[in-house]
């Protein structure tokens, strides 16, 4: 009997044994290299993660610890009401309120085994069992994941350097980093918002020295290409938008973002385009910056933090402008760009609200009833508004009484009749202002 007693004793002693080990595993997991969870919600990690020193024999890893290597292939079956999933190059997709779980192969070595991982829900009864490690949990209310235990906490497109950082969410350097992305952005080229609330620009916006390094950008900027096809998806009650050659339709009280892809190079992700709007609740994450928004109020766009500012119709080509506002597109689509003069003695001016001043002299010998025409030096292209005259120069008009009407005119000329009292030929000088447009 007390053979069979010592065996159960044993027995239950390596079950207690592998039980304590098993769930201390998920306290003592760490590793992963860079772990990153995309904008698609893929998680992966580019090293391995391990469960070390946690015992070694056959109740636990016959090694003294487990590697758990993220798969880049295969099925990944789903349990509690998951479905399964394909790990691809990207990792393994983890949906809102999922975890990733890795079954430990209690007794055996230390070898990864890509069959071992499983896509949890809560929508079905299941069982966890104890030698299921908890890799990474969605939590949907805060659009983050957390990984290892809670070890560091991910939004989406963002990635993390295990080897550098130990804080239970994203750096404070990445956080830094991106906010102040909403400053740096800049460029653009010439920058429309057309008639039909599409949003373009002939060049990319970059956010440039701002930080070097897997904290921000690996090539030290980020380019931000505004795509030419595709969805955008939208976020805070705002419906997917198109995006086609005229750029992206941005609506009354939205904004268009671009999430910054932390720890990745330059190069710009058509997918990482968001447009938000305020009608159902969201976190905007903060490595999400802000490219343009649209207020309702006044009908314009603010674009790169405010740093200019369009009516629908407008454009602004931000190589010669750095204002941060721009004319009114139904202003600048009225302003003439003739603004020429002439100083001669005949000559006109151009102003810039389209009105044409012009002023002309005739200085002759002119006989009681005679008829001269004026020719403007520029005909008005519209309309004559208006003249104004004056008159003196060689006639002692205290003596001689002299008037000059004009008889007739039209945008090309005036005539004007000279007349005296007394009658006679007089030298005299007549002298014109004429507006129009």
């Amino acid at each position: 009997m007390s053979i069979i007693r010592d065996t159960v004793e044993r027995e239950r002693e390596a079950t207690r044994d592998t039980l304590v080990a098993s769930l201390r595993s998920n306290v003592n997991i760490n590793g992963g290299g860079v772990i990153t969870w995309d904008s698609n919600g893929y998680f992966n990690s580019t090293s391995r993660f391990i469960v070390i020193a946690n015992g070694r024999g056959a109740f636990f890893s016959t090694n003294g610890y487990f590697s758990i290597s993220i798969p880049t292939s295969g099925t990944i079956l789903g349990v509690g009401g998951a479905s399964n999933v394909t790990a691809t190059s990207a990792g393994i997709p983890i949906s809102n309120w999922q975890a990733l779980y890795y079954i430990l192969p209690i007794g055996s070595n230390n070898a990864s085994i890509a069959s071992n991982f499983r896509i949890v829900s809560y929508t079905s009864d299941v069982v966890i069992p104890d030698n299921w490690v908890l890799l990474a949990v969605n939590n949907l209310d805060t659009n983050t994941l957390s990984i290892t235990g809670g070890k560091y906490t991910l939004h989406k497109g963002e990635s993390i350097d295990a080897t550098k950082y130990s804080s239970a969410f994203v750096p404070k350097d990445t956080l830094v980093a991106s906010l102040r992305a909403n400053v740096n952005i800049s460029g653009g080229g010439v920058i429309t918002w057309d008639s039909n609330g599409y949003f373009n620009s002939t060049s990319r916006f970059i956010v440039i020295a701002n930080g070097r390094g897997a904290f921000f950008s690996t090539n030290g900027f980020f380019d931000i290409t505004i795509p030419t096809s595709g969805t955008i998806q939208g976020v805070g009650g705002a419906s997917n938008v198109t995006a086609t050659s005229a750029g992206i339709p941005i609506s009354n009280w939205q904004a268009l973002y671009y999430i910054l892809p932390i720890g990745s190079g330059n190069v710009s992700i058509a997918s990482n385009f968001r447009i938000a709007s305020y009608t159902s609740d969201v976190v905007i994450p903060d490595n999400w910056v802000l490219v343009a928004s649209r207020n309702g109020d006044n009908n314009t766009l603010s674009i790169a933090g405010g740093k200019y500012t369009l009516h629908q119709g407008g454009s602004v080509d931000t190589t010669k402008y750095s204002s941060a506002f721009v004319p009114n597109a139904d202003l600048v689509g009225e302003l003439p760009t003739d603004f020429t003069s002439s100083k001669a003695t005949n000559g006109y001016q151009k102003l810039p609200s389209g009105l044409i001043i012009q002023w002309m002299e005739l200085n002759k010998s002119m006989v009681h009833g005679e008829s001269n025409i004026l020719t403007f030096p520029i005909a008005f292209p519209t309309s004559l508004l208006g003249v104004t005259q004056g008159y003196g120069d060689g006639v002692d008009t205290t003596t001689t009484s002299i008037y000059f009407r004009d008889i007739a005119r039209s945008t090309t000329s005036i005539t004007y009749q000279y007349g005296a009292v007394n009658g006679g030929t007089y030298t005299t000088r007549l002298r014109i202002i004429a507006i129009g447009y």
